[in-house]
């Protein structure tokens, strides 16, 4: 991903490091990206898909050998997709990364590009020789935590020009009704948010599961892994709600009273303290701002429109 930024790095990863090093950071490990996935990885088909009560059962082929896999119905790609396929001791495994280990049920197949055949080592193919620098910030450089940020030191470090990515959006209008009041500007200088609709939650393609992997974010789906993507490439974190369970069309920026409640997306209640700076909607709590989000707005299968959240937040008050 740096070359992204900086297409004339012609740097080796030791010197890369060394840079880093003189900036003043820790470069705690260089490693290759075939250190991260672990095990054999090749491409398989999903030939089969037949939903089983809340699952749905995928038969995937690999040469002469098939598979039958639980998997949740947002996470099975189109029949006749290319998949991923890991080995441990003959054991297949879906999410073939460190860390990961075979389960009865997975939470999705990742879908591999059309181009590839059965079979085909997913390793050649598609991950080849990229390096991950495992690098730490010290907290007095925020900006640096990100791949842009870290881009920018080597691009002055070495002369060479830094290179952002072109962006295009194109928007058509939505008459949603959602209104913004934020009723904390001393906590949250900046919100902003944007109403996406007509959204399919589905696996991310393999492109953006690989650059969360070799990042160390585990993917979930297209919409949440694209949040943490632009959070990790350009840091600015995003949030995205399921906007149906938003109640009354508002999205609150305010300060929480004593003893609240709020269930976060890792299943624990939070009883909040009155000052603590919250998202809310009419009627309750659906996030602790810059923090968590709420399990009762969390993205899931049947998700069909979210509301988008870019804002600035006070770091003393989000720490």
């Amino acid at each position: 991903m740096l070359k992204r930024f900086l297409p004339e790095l012609s740097l080796r990863p030791e010197e890369v490091a060394e840079v880093f090093l003189n900036q003043g950071f820790v470069v705690e490990e260089v490693l290759s990206a075939r250190d991260l996935f672990c095990y054999p990885l090749l491409a398989g088909t999903l030939v089969e898909a037949h939903h089983e009560g809340l699952l749905t059962r995928c038969t995937v082929k690999l040469g002469e050998h098939t598979f039958q896999v639980l998997v949740h119905p947002s996470g099975v790609p189109e029949t006749g997709s290319r998949v991923l396929v890991g080995f441990e001791d003959h054991t297949p495994l879906f999410l073939p990364v460190r860390g990961e280990r075979a389960r009865e049920v997975f939470d999705f197949l990742l879908p591999l590009p059309p181009f590839l055949e059965e079979g085909d080592d997913v390793y050649e193919a598609l991950i080849g020789d990229d390096v991950v620098f495992e690098v730490e910030v010290t907290a007095n450089r925020g900006d640096c935590l990100s791949v842009l940020g870290l881009a920018r030191e080597l691009a002055a470090h070495c002369d060479i020009p830094l290179v952002l990515p072109r962006m295009h959006c194109a928007e058509k209008p939505i008459h949603h009704g959602f209104r913004l009041e934020n009723e904390a500007p001393h906590l949250c200088p900046l919100y902003t948010g944007r109403y996406v609709t007509a959204i399919t939650v589905q696996p991310s393609p393999f492109w953006i599961a690989k650059e969360l992997i070799l990042m160390g974010m585990r993917p979930i789906n297209n919409v949440v892994d694209i949040t943490n993507l632009v959070m990790l490439e350009m840091g600015q974190p995003l949030h995205a709600f399921d906007a149906a369970r938003i109640r009354g069309n508002l999205v609150r920026v305010r300060e929480a009273e004593e003893g609240e409640r709020l269930v976060t997306l890792d299943g624990e209640e939070r009883i909040l303290r009155k000052g603590m700076l919250l998202i809310a909607d009419a009627d309750r709590p659906i996030a602790l701002a810059g923090v968590m989000g709420g399990r009762d707005t969390e993205v899931g299968p049947k998700t069909r429109e979210i509301f988008l959240e870019a804002a600035f937040f006070d770091r003393v008050s989000v720490r």
